[in-house]
């Protein structure tokens, strides 16, 4: 019996945390790791030549998380440990950037007129770039597929896709990000599921 109190008061309070997390207008973040890409260069002199155009996965106090950069002017500063203010994506150009994000990370722009993964994922980014803080336009052979991105969110903002759950994680001193964060209640699941998990446990016991 002490056994199953404890694992229902572990997943009150993971709820509870995570929750809180949730509503919580800051987000820390930890590390932030990618891979592919494409690099290019030629946007503005304070952009490094070869610049890479990646997705990022984001090690947060909420989780992992998938995100793309929104600002082509300033640099990465992770590790250590950076505070970001939680902003929900807000106007028609984030909201168009967070369907970019989250179709991509859906596949649904997978093969995009031919694309390698390489080159759908840095047409993404810069798809993205362009709709938040736009960048000098690039002459590369994946450009025509960021344009097709765009047009894709446009049809689909105007078809009613609002960004539900998106966000901006701003920091003053780093680069910014468009991250997905979980709703409380699918936190709330997690919790019942351990609920749940604990009276299968006390049933097989008796029996």
């Amino acid at each position: 019996m002490k056994k199953i109190l404890l694992v229902m008061l572990l997943a009150g309070c993971l709820v509870g945390f995570g929750q809180a997390n949730a509503l919580a207008d800051t987000i820390t973040i930890f590390d932030v790791s990618y891979s592919g890409g494409q690099p290019y260069s030629g946007f503005v002199a304070s952009i490094p030549a070869n610049t890479v155009a990646v997705s990022f996965d984001l090690v947060t106090d909420m989780g992992g998380l998938q995100g793309f950069c929104v600002e082509g002017t300033q640099f990465i500063k992770i590790p250590p440990p950076q505070i970001f203010n939680k902003l929900a994506v807000n106007g028609p150009d984030e909201i168009k950037a967070a369907y970019v994000a989250q179709t991509y990370f859906d596949g649904g722009f997978n093969g995009l007129l031919g694309g390698s993964a390489d080159d759908v994922e840095a047409a993404a980014q810069y798809a993205i770039w362009q709709l938040v803080e736009p960048v000098s336009s690039v002459a590369a052979s994946w450009a025509p597929i960021a344009t097709a991105m765009l047009t894709a969110a446009d049809t689909a903002v105007n078809a009613g896709f609002t960004g539900v759950n998106w966000f901006i994680l701003s920091n003053e001193t780093s680069q910014d990000f468009i991250a997905k964060i979980p709703e409380p209640s699918t936190l709330l699941l997690i919790g019942l599921g351990l609920v749940g998990l604990a009276g299968l446990s006390r049933r097989r016991f008796k029996g």
